[in-house]
């Protein structure tokens, strides 16, 4: 009976695995982000970082390069979003996780419309910010000194 009752629970066991590893596999969406229904990086864009990179394109904004902090008080001080608003996190799922660590947590700064978060060492300001129409877009500015520096997505 104990017999059984061991091969009958390891049988349920392997049976339920792999119903619940392939259980939602059959609807799952496989397209790119350029879908066209869903144009990530084709889609027309309206957001704040779309303007604040238009603005210093066109020569109306610029940003100033500090060598301590990169371009992060000039992105916060254009688009608006108080030094205040600051939260640290640490996680290593980071694509700069090599620069982030307990000691040298990323900062993330907010406002109601977009996120910009900075690393200490890091290369690059991350930025989230919501569009009306494509929802949250992620981009990034590298944080060397340019004369007319860019937000990618």
């Amino acid at each position: 009976m104990r017999r059984f009752s061991c091969g009958a629970s390891l049988g349920l066991l392997v049976t339920l695995l792999a119903t619940s590893s392939t259980g939602q596999r059959g609807g799952v969406f496989r397209e790119s982000r350029d879908h066209p229904a869903i144009r990530y990086s084709s889609g027309t864009t309206s957001d704040v970082i779309t303007a604040l990179n238009l603005a210093v394109q066109a020569g109306e904004t610029s940003l100033t390069f500090v060598s301590t902090t990169g371009y992060l008080h000039a992105v916060l001080d254009a688009l608006n979003v108080p030094v205040e608003s600051q939260v640290t996190v640490f996680s290593e799922t980071s694509f700069q996780a090599n620069w982030i660590t307990p000691e040298n947590p990323r900062a993330i700064y907010f406002n109601d419309t977009v996120a910009v978060g900075w690393v200490r060492g890091g290369n690059v300001l991350e930025i989230a910010s919501l569009d009306a129409e494509q929802g949250v877009l992620f981009y990034s500015l590298d944080q060397t000194p340019a004369e007319r520096p860019e937000i990618r997505r």
